[in-house]
């Protein structure tokens, strides 16, 4: 095991906790929804994304951005649909490279929703974020996983987070802005993330 990965995982998750405070832990996942999830991926979830999502549940973290999450309902789920949705929207060079063939072959797995033409992704091994503009068709991958990138982002720390990500992050966590927003509502389809 490393250790080490662990510990850092562990340290971005405490360190979102200081910030976003108390969860009602909505919608938080189980270890039946991750194999469901790891059955049709043919590979588990990062260990970055599942405590993630295991710790706050499904909701909105600042105005508009929402992980894809396996209780959540259409098209805010984790699910095979979803992600080929979301690799639609991703320009044919990157998508040859890295996300072709059936989702078990892909490299990277969708899963932030965004405005603003961008795409979150991580990377099936690592666990690493991978940030995606495709108004101009760049990516660029970090060296964190989620818990981490989300913390950068919310304390808006530039180190470790692409430059084409800092007008998200300004428009996304305005002042005073809520980190993370656990409104949800239930419906008879499933879990729906409601902006703040």
């Amino acid at each position: 095991m490393d250790w080490e990965g662990l510990n850092q995982l562990q340290m971005s998750i405490e360190r979102l906790k200081s910030i976003v405070g108390r969860s009602d832990f909505c919608g938080r996942t189980t270890h039946a929804d991750w194999e469901v999830v790891t059955k049709w991926l043919g590979h588990p979830m990062p260990r970055s994304y599942t405590d993630l999502l295991d710790c706050f549940g499904h909701g909105v973290w600042g105005q508009e951005l929402i992980l894809l999450h396996p209780l959540a309902a259409t098209w805010q789920k984790l699910s095979p649909d979803n992600c080929v949705e979301e690799r639609e929207g991703i320009d044919p060079g990157f998508r040859s490279e890295h996300l072709s063939g059936d989702i078990p072959d892909w490299k990277f797995i969708p899963v932030g929703l965004l405005p603003y033409r961008k795409k979150l992704l991580v990377e099936k091994h690592s666990g690493h974020v991978v940030v995606y503009d495709s108004d101009y068709c760049m990516f660029e991958e970090t060296e964190t996983g989620i818990g981490e990138f989300l913390f950068r982002s919310v304390s808006k720390q530039p180190a470790g987070v692409p430059s084409f990500w800092h007008d998200f992050i300004e428009c996304n966590w305005r002042n005073g802005a809520q980190a993370f927003s656990i409104t949800v509502e239930e419906r008879a389809d499933g879990l729906w993330a409601i902006d703040p």
